[in-house]
């Protein structure tokens, strides 16, 4: 992300993720829309404010701990040096469940 983009509002987004049990699990956070970007944002601390749980931040991973799950997130050292959730894109069908 660079100064170009722009915040154009902010919605309600819904993240999959797999857990370390290599469940899917999908969760609902509010999320800042940006135009020029193709990277998905997923603020953490808002999502804990929303539904509570923690996230523990260490030198390589970071780890969201829920009430049944556990997500683990690796740092991405090779290109952005933030942790990188691959495949969190979620389809209108699944949307609509």
């Amino acid at each position: 992300m660079t100064k170009v983009n722009q915040v154009i509002g902010t919605g309600t987004t819904l993240n999959k993720f797999i857990d370390k049990n290599g469940q899917e699990v999908f969760s609902r956070c509010v999320s800042y829309h940006l135009t020029q970007t193709d990277v998905r944002i997923f603020p953490p601390q808002t999502y804990h404010q929303m539904h509570g749980e923690y996230s523990v931040v260490r030198a390589n991973q970071v780890k969201i701990e829920l009430s049944d799950h556990r997500i683990i997130i690796p740092f991405d050292f090779g290109g952005t040096n933030l942790p990188v959730v691959v495949s969190s894109f979620v389809t209108e069908q699944w949307k609509r469940k």
